[in-house]
């Protein structure tokens, strides 16, 4: 399937992720291909907790962010940084930021 990167996607529009990004796509999109701003939110999240940690989400089982904390990767990540990530990455979308503007302010307010 080729995808049009020039034409905006639909909130309800379904395609099937390649499977290579797996890591970064959100469990409402990797197993459903539903795809929403709160998706967007969570690779966000995937990408600060890969960057802080090091430990690249595609080479571990998916959606195990939570099986150990950032602070035991890297000691040096405020918890309140940690959270902020963790939100981002919680498995259920209304628990998650709901904008990239509120997660930039508690990214902001976390220091």
């Amino acid at each position: 399937m080729e995808l049009d990167y020039t034409r905006p996607l639909s909130t309800s529009e379904y395609y099937s992720p390649p499977q290579h990004q797996g890591g970064y796509f959100s469990p409402e999109q990797q197993y459903k291909g539903i795809t929403t701003p709160a998706g967007d939110i969570y690779a966000l999240g995937a990408t600060l907790h890969h960057l802080l940690t090091r430990r690249d989400p595609r080479l571990v089982p998916p959606f195990s962010f939570d099986q150990k904390p950032i602070s035991a990767y890297n000691p040096a990540v405020p918890d309140s940084l940690a959270m902020v990530v963790m939100r981002a990455l919680n498995y259920d979308p209304e628990q998650r930021y709901q904008s990239a503007e509120e997660m930039k302010h508690a990214l902001i307010e976390a220091g």
